[in-house]
């Protein structure tokens, strides 16, 4: 044992952690909660409409630069 740190001292700081910890921890599960609740956003559900079944690279969408020459997505 240190002699500067008491059993009141390691008690409070112990009880200090916790209560961060539990507060963190309730406010983590409530914002899941909320964002479960809400569900996913309808562009996650629905496909854009040029995609093709067969191709499933196609429903990325291409990146068109300021110049305007068009760049390839990854996978084609």
């Amino acid at each position: 044992m240190t002699p500067f740190l008491t059993a009141r001292a390691a008690l409070g700081s112990l009880v200090v952690f916790c209560a961060v910890y539990a507060f963190i921890f309730i406010f983590g599960v409530f914002y899941i909660y909320r964002l479960l609740r809400a569900g996913p956003e309808g562009r996650l559900i629905l496909p854009p409409a040029d995609a093709v079944p067969n191709r499933p690279m196609s429903v990325v969408h291409k990146i068109k630069d300021l110049t305007g020459s068009h760049q390839l997505s990854a996978g084609e």
